[in-house]
């Protein structure tokens, strides 16, 4: 499919308010956190009559593509532009921000391609970068191929790519010190901890724990490490069963074949799930298991500690979460993940878990905590300009 040109949706009216571009590469109706994260912020933004538009790949995760061009989605304009192959960022073939369209440019996630690629734009404008861990990730991606370009990456420009944005937000304390280890300065800093929205906030009417089984939610990808539930599983005597939803990222026939040594409708594959239908397998849940080598807060583990569930979590993807409601193991030890499995057989430790959770719910920041707390950033940035 040929890329066609930008044209400024007729609706977008130019007012006095701020014009904000959100751009990263994958946007709804892609399920991830970043793209959660992105949908809440630019939803928000619309709401308090902000002109915000998102800009990010035609392509979907795992393979295949959406159309070119601008559409309205859930009153938010979003421009889609085309990619091809390695080095996509680099290779789009209109602006990724068209001149005059916007006066501050929020980048989610990091992209190093795309972050090069502002910086070839050279536009003149309020740059804020949320790295979404992404800086960290290097060191955990799964490919030695892939880590050490990034590291080389890293070394090279990461710095001054980070050093050009006027803000810069990281999710978790972690997160901020590795970016001042980098060289970012405090000043220029932010923390801002992922939201939620008031759907996922709000309590289901299921009884906590009703299906008795565990839940796994996220992309089937090698980071997420979801193999190492299933091992885990295999190892117990008497295993809960297990629910696995969300897209495929080329994990889904491996982990079907490890669901075959186990008995019948023991592991089931649910697809991606959104809306009522992931609150309430959030809340009916024993617990949420996140195997993950990275994330930068996941939103998933939110949700349900807002459902009163309890999480069983790596010490990866356990970092910046609430201490209560959550078990933890080192990355990659499945005789310890299930041990924490185990442990749940026990009522008055499934009982304390839940408990936690649902005390931690009020550390978990709302989606008009994260626009207020943002706009304050976007006000800086643009001082600092």
């Amino acid at each position: 499919m040929l890329p066609v040109p930008f044209v400024e949706p007729v609706d977008a009216v130019v007012t006095d308010r701020l014009r904000i571009a959100l751009v990263g590469l994958y946007y709804a109706p892609v399920i991830g956190g970043i793209e959660t994260h992105m949908e809440l912020l630019a939803q928000g933004l619309a709401r308090q009559d902000f002109s915000v538009f998102v800009s990010c790949l035609a392509r979907l995760l795992g393979g295949g593509s959406t159309r070119v061009g601008v559409e309205r989605l859930n009153g938010i304009s979003v421009r889609r532009v085309g990619s091809y192959g390695v080095g996509e960022s680099l290779r789009w073939p209109q602006r990724l921000v068209p001149k005059g369209s916007a006066d501050l440019i929020h980048v989610h996630g990091f992209s190093r391609t795309l972050l090069l690629r502002l910086i070839m734009e050279k536009a003149d404008l309020p740059l804020v970068i949320t790295p979404h861990g992404g800086v960290h990730g290097a060191y955990t991606d799964p490919s030695p191929l892939r880590r050490s370009a990034k590291l080389t990456f890293d070394r090279i420009l990461a710095k001054r790519l980070l050093r050009t944005a006027s803000r810069v937000i990281a999710l978790t304390d972690v997160e901020a010190a590795h970016l001042r280890h980098i060289g970012v300065e405090a000043s220029r800093l932010t923390v801002l901890p992922n939201a939620i929205g008031d759907e996922a906030m709000n309590l289901s009417s299921l009884r906590q724990g009703a299906s008795g089984r565990l839940l796994v939610l996220s992309r089937l990808a090698p980071r997420k490490r979801i193999a190492d539930v299933l091992q885990a599983l295999l190892s117990l005597s008497n295993p809960p069963g297990c629910d696995i939803a969300g897209p495929d990222e080329g994990q889904m026939a491996r982990l079907k074949e490890l669901a075959r040594r186990m008995p019948a409708q023991s592991i089931r594959f649910l697809g991606p799930v959104e809306g009522k239908v992931k609150v309430d397998l959030l809340r009916g849940a024993k617990a949420l298991v996140l195997a993950s080598s990275l994330e930068g807060l996941a939103i998933t583990a939110l949700e349900a500690i807002a459902q009163g569930t309890p999480v069983i979590a790596s010490e990866a993807a356990a970092v910046g979460l609430p201490r209560l409601g959550i078990l933890t193991f080192p990355v990659g030890d499945t005789a310890a993940l299930a041990s924490r499995i185990r442990s749940l057989e026990d009522p008055a430790v499934t009982e304390k878990l839940r408990n936690g959770a649902s005390a931690a719910r009020a550390e978990i920041k709302t989606s008009e905590d994260q626009l207020r707390h943002t706009l304050r950033v976007y006000e800086d940035a643009r001082a600092c300009v």
